[in-house]
């Protein structure tokens, strides 16, 4: 893992990824993309173009004739989100939980780099609303601590779906976020980590009720970097992914990061979708529908297999999946601004959490252990974690950065 505190330049320097299954192919190199007009922005409609091969892979075409994700509001758990013209229309007011500066300002690239894999006009749901909550500045790389507060401020505002593409130090404040995200219906989303810094599958995703996301390449194969884990609960398009950057440029990005950002924009869609779903539910579709690779079923590489959209979309409900609803019982109000939450009280878990863990198919051996059993098993997976990282905060992929696809992209990376 490189040094949280570093620029911008270094990590656009930082190690090449070879995409799974793809060993042949010529890498790009890892410059930040060029200024380029809005209109030039990766859509649906721009097939074949370098880096957009996941939305083909996933099938959004024919998606987003179905749904677009409208309505949905998915929290973005990051650097900050660049207001870039791409993401504009489905910015959110957010909140900085650094304390150094405003929501918008994102010197990493990080965050904007996920919010433009979930939404806007290259995103899996263009549509879908996006609530920008940054806990990580330069000379400012942030802990478990901003994560933690950052969930619950999201929880608070509306937002249906958290998405996690850092990984932090564990600890027993975000593991309780998490457990009081699912308690109230929220469905957290989390890249597992990435090699070589990594070695298990990291914090929060390590966490009960916390989708765990891992990466593939354009083969449908697990990606090189991506940590297994039996936390582990998908896989999904990872490596090479273009996608918006600060200063209204793009750039193309590797690791767990992309890959939970897509089932981010998944999960919106799906819920868009079938309204009256929990957030069980959600998560039962995308697993209960996924492509089985590796061993049969269930396996610590794939999880349960890798992400179908299509089939999450339009499969008929699971008769033995957890119930749809009522809704109304655990929607959150409506996103709306609200006040810095960086001195706020953080969430506590509600009454019905152990029987929604109880419901969820996802991870039966970990929400069998209960809600009390947390901070216990926060802290024997804590040691272990710790030993195997040498930073406690920053992206899934490394650095202020995700990994940089083996190549990043000039002017304009579609001409390559």
């Amino acid at each position: 893992m490189v040094n949280p505190g570093a620029r911008p330049a270094a990590w656009l320097a930082a190690m090449a990824l070879a995409t799974a299954g793809a060993a042949a192919a010529a890498p790009h190199t890892a410059a930040p993309t060029g200024p380029m007009p809005a209109a030039a922005a990766p859509t649906t409609t721009q097939r074949g173009a370098p880096g957009t091969w996941h939305l083909a892979a996933l099938r959004t075409e024919a998606a987003h004739r179905l749904t677009r994700g409208a309505g949905v509001t998915v929290a973005v758990v990051d650097s900050g989100v660049d207001r870039h013209p791409d993401l504009a229309a489905n910015l959110l007011p957010g909140a900085d939980l650094t304390g150094a500066g405003d929501a918008a300002a994102d010197a990493e690239g990080h965050g904007t780099g996920m919010a433009g894999v979930i939404a806007g006009p290259g995103g899996v749901a263009p549509l879908a609303r996006l609530l920008p909550l940054r806990t990580s500045a330069p000379g400012r790389p942030g802990d478990e601590r901003p994560v933690a507060r950052a969930i619950g401020y999201a929880v608070d505002r509306g937002a249906r779906i958290v998405n996690v593409s850092r990984s932090v130090g564990p600890s027993r404040d975000l593991a309780r976020a998490a457990a009081a995200a699912a308690a109230r219906g929220v469905l957290v989303v989390a890249a597992a980590g990435n090699r070589p810094a990594d070695v298990v599958v990291v914090a929060p995703a390590r966490y009960p009720g916390v989708l765990a996301v891992g990466a593939t390449g354009p083969a449908a194969a697990r990606a090189p970097l991506s940590v297994a884990g039996p936390e582990l609960a998908l896989t999904a398009p990872g490596v090479d992914v273009r996608t918006t950057a600060p200063g209204g440029r793009y750039q193309r990005l590797s690791g767990t990061s992309v890959a939970a950002a897509v089932v981010a924009g998944a999960a919106a869609l799906v819920w868009a979708r079938y309204p009256q779903l929990t957030a069980d539910g959600v998560a039962a579709r995308l697993t209960g529908t996924a492509v089985d690779r590796g061993p049969p079923g269930r396996d610590p590489e794939y999880g349960h297999g890798a992400l179908d959209l299509l089939r999450a979309l339009t499969a008929p409900p699971d008769p033995n999946g957890p119930p749809a609803g009522p809704a109304a019982a655990t929607a959150p109000p409506t996103a709306t601004a609200g006040p810095d939450p960086a001195t706020g009280p953080g969430p506590t878990a509600g009454p019905g959490a152990a029987a929604r863990a109880a419901a969820w198919p996802l991870a039966p051996d970990r929400w069998a252990l209960g809600w009390w059993a947390v901070p216990i098993v926060t802290v024997a997976a804590g040691a272990l974690a710790l030993l195997a990282r040498r930073c406690r905060a920053a992206p899934a992929d490394h650095g202020p950065d995700c990994c940089p696809a083996a190549g990043g992209a000039g002017p304009d990376d579609a001409d390559r």
